[in-house]
């Protein structure tokens, strides 16, 4: 069973996201739509909309932690997705409009990857045909370094794989310093996907994404960090235990159109001065950890990893306090 979880805050249901909720029922794919206190209206036939008040009386653990009009209250859609049986977690965002490929990933259960092996940062978008940008959270000062290699093609099973990325046509998920310098749309084309492994890493975000639900504890998205970093903090995060644990990270060519909302790109900016200050950082401080401390229990190695992180002043001591709500919920669930 596969779930699709968003969160929205937006008044009413609109075309785009009807469109979504389309898609995906057709390609026998549930939908958990996750308000906000800014929210209208967001019911929708067939959909699950989690309301305010729904979620208050959910009886999760997290739920008093999590702070209001955030976009960290898309943990509770994972949670409930995980609670209904979901073996995929998919998730996209409001202004994003997915093709049918998208919901069909998991379709093959034996594929051609190229595969990418200890190359440490990767440009992924390079390697589906744009030269020129470069993802949200990818280190300023490896942008020009980044030449392409060529990638050895490998068959893999779907057992092998924890998350899938696939990148959005048109409007990307580039940074506010590529936005205020660049021109857009930029468009990229199709090609083997491309699996990350043994010390490769590229971020990869919240906006186009299938986890794997033996994995499902690494979802959990940061609370008292900037949201513009939090999903790139998850995303070396979750990619260093998973390599850790012999499983691979792929990235897909573009199977998601984004239809931006509206942004004030200077306070996008702001909310990202950590990726382009840290990005290279936090990685080479994952990297000093021994691979066999995080190999084994996920939760717990989750958790090494954010205290680790919190002794070296990248996320506040806070957030080990929801983290550990957020295991203990995930440990209630019968995955």
């Amino acid at each position: 069973m596969k779930i699709l979880v968003i969160t929205s805050i937006a008044q009413k249901v609109s075309p785009l996201m009807q469109n979504i909720f389309t898609i995906a029922s057709e390609n026998n794919c549930q939908t958990i739509l996750v308000g906000d206190r800014k929210s209208g209206n967001l019911e929708f036939p067939g959909v699950r909309s989690i309301s305010p008040e729904e979620q208050v009386s959910l009886k999760w653990a997290i739920i008093e932690q999590l702070p209001w009009n955030s976009y960290s209250r898309k943990n509770i859609g994972y949670l409930e997705a995980l609670r209904s049986g979901a073996k995929w977690v998919i998730e996209t965002d409001d202004d994003n409009l997915p093709s049918r490929e998208f919901f069909d990933l998991n379709s093959a259960f034996n594929f051609e990857v190229r595969m990418a092996s200890n190359i440490s940062w990767l440009n992924i978008y390079k390697y589906f045909g744009n030269q020129v940008v470069w993802p949200r959270g990818f280190p300023l000062k490896k942008i020009l370094e980044q030449k392409s290699v060529t990638l050895p093609v490998v068959t893999i099973t779907l057992d092998s794989v924890g998350v899938f990325q696939a990148l959005a046509d048109s409007d990307p998920d580039v940074d506010a310093i590529f936005r205020l310098t660049q021109t857009l749309p930029q468009h990229f084309s199709t090609g083997l996907p491309v699996l990350l492994s043994n010390g490769t890493v590229c971020p990869f975000n919240a906006q186009a994404t299938w986890w794997n639900a033996k994995y499902a504890v690494l979802m959990y998205f940061p609370t008292t960090i900037s949201w513009r970093v939090a999903d790139i903090w998850r995303s070396y995060i979750a990619t260093f235990i998973l390599q850790a644990n012999s499983i691979g990270i792929v990235f897909t060519g573009p199977l998601v159109k984004q239809i931006r909302n509206s942004h004030d790109l200077l306070i996008d900016f702001k909310e990202e001065i950590n990726c382009y200050l840290q990005a290279d950082n936090i990685w080479q401080c994952l990297s000093e950890i021994n691979p066999q401390e995080v190999a084994g229990e996920i939760s717990d190695a989750l958790l090494k990893v954010y205290d680790y992180l919190v002794s070296k002043g990248f996320i506040p001591e806070e957030e080990i306090i929801i983290l550990e709500s957020w295991i203990s919920d995930i440990k209630k669930i019968n995955i």
